[in-house]
């Protein structure tokens, strides 16, 4: 049985593309809710197919199997980055409007010093809350 060619061929690698684009689109839509951030990872995942298709083995599975590893991992790396942006929102968020209390455990020695570093910056108000300028003023 002869081996088939490599996908860094770019006739091979448009008949590939063609072949799994549809199925791969509809597997990464069933996970994301976003549509438009389903085409993406479409997209990166068969970008990330071209930069890794050098590295491709045959002989340790089928072409479509990796295909389908790709883009898991590239789903699981999008709901990470979601799940950070989610957490920088709530945390932003909460230095506009939530009170600062005291931590219920002593930080870390490294979150001390950080904490330290940042101290004479800190300029709380009245109610011990936090200001968030508006947006465009200066």
């Amino acid at each position: 049985m002869g081996r088939p060619p490599p996908l860094t061929d770019p006739e091979t690698f448009t008949a590939f593309y063609r072949a799994h684009v549809d199925a791969v689109l509809r597997f990464v839509t069933r996970r994301v809710d976003d549509p438009h951030l389903a085409a993406d990872i479409t997209a990166e995942v068969f970008s990330a197919v071209i930069a890794s298709a050098a590295t491709y083995r045959p002989d340790r599975g089928n072409p479509v199997a990796w295909l389908y590893g790709i883009a898991r991992n590239h789903i699981a790396s999008a709901a990470r980055q979601r799940a950070r942006e989610a957490d920088r929102r709530q945390r932003v968020a909460g230095r506009c409007s939530a009170p600062v209390a005291p931590s219920p455990t002593p930080p870390h020695p490294w979150r001390r010093r950080r904490h330290d570093v940042r101290r004479p910056f800190a300029r709380p108000t009245q109610d011990r809350t936090t200001e968030c300028p508006a947006a465009g003023t200066p």
